[in-house]
């Protein structure tokens, strides 16, 4: 899937902060402290599809059946359009035989949480046996990533730039600084057409694996960011 031009944008101004920017953690930091966060961040995560693979259908007499991930499933016939569903709404398939040689069609997987939209794939069946097709199910990757780039502003305060290349759901929320207390640790700030700043995110932070935990309710729920620091350093293109 090519980018969409806010997630271009979003990657292009990663790259210019941080190539513009000193972003490795202060070694002098106090533990404890906001500042031991400053620094290059990444969390992403994968969603599936589950679904995926080798899909034969086969026709015996008037009747249609798929076998795909372990399941066997009638397909059903409508005005020349074939269709079935894996069980638990896993996904679905809709398509049509073309003059007894090919079925094409698309893998329609289960909505993205992360995306909030179906994202269809093409799917081509090729003759293999006498009322016998097969080919491969190859569906979009749902995955959702974020970058987190925190530096410490002259009043003192931890600025932070969150960006999300798929969606740009970062700049979205407007987040402006990370607070810090204790192990908890949160994202302020504030989208456009608010008043008043509030929370972006809520979560923690492990010290012992350097793991900064954010949950991000309506994407999914929680990302685990580890330091990506060596993004810094490398040339942007």
């Amino acid at each position: 899937m090519r980018a969409t031009a806010p997630a271009a944008a979003a990657l292009f101004a990663i790259c210019a902060f941080a190539c513009g920017s000193s972003v490795a953690a202060d070694a002098a930091a106090p533990a404890g402290s906001a500042d031991e966060l400053a620094g290059l961040w990444k969390a992403k995560r994968w969603f599936g599809p589950f679904a995926r693979g080798t899909l034969v259908m086969q026709r015996t007499g008037a009747t249609y059946s798929a076998d795909m991930v372990g399941h066997t499933v009638p397909v059903g016939l409508d005005n020349g359009e074939l269709s079935f569903s894996l069980p638990s709404g896993a996904s679905s398939f809709r398509g049509k035989l073309l003059r007894e040689s090919a079925i094409v069609g698309n893998w329609l997987p289960p909505h993205s949480l992360p995306q909030g939209q179906i994202y269809a794939s093409p799917v081509h069946l090729r003759p293999d046996g006498r009322n016998r097709w097969s080919g491969q199910v190859a569906p979009f990757e749902d995955t959702f990533t974020f970058y987190l780039l925190a530096r410490k502003r002259p009043d003192g305060s931890l600025g932070v730039f969150l960006r999300n290349p798929e969606r740009d759901y970062g700049a979205w929320l407007g987040v402006d600084r990370l607070v810090r207390d204790g192990n908890a640790v949160k994202l302020i700030g504030k989208r456009a057409g608010q008043k008043q700043e509030g929370e972006a995110a809520v979560g923690t932070y492990d010290a012992g694996s350097e793991t900064i935990i954010l949950n991000f309710p309506s994407r999914g729920g929680t990302f685990e960011f580890h330091r990506d620091d060596e993004q810094a350093v490398r040339p942007c293109s």
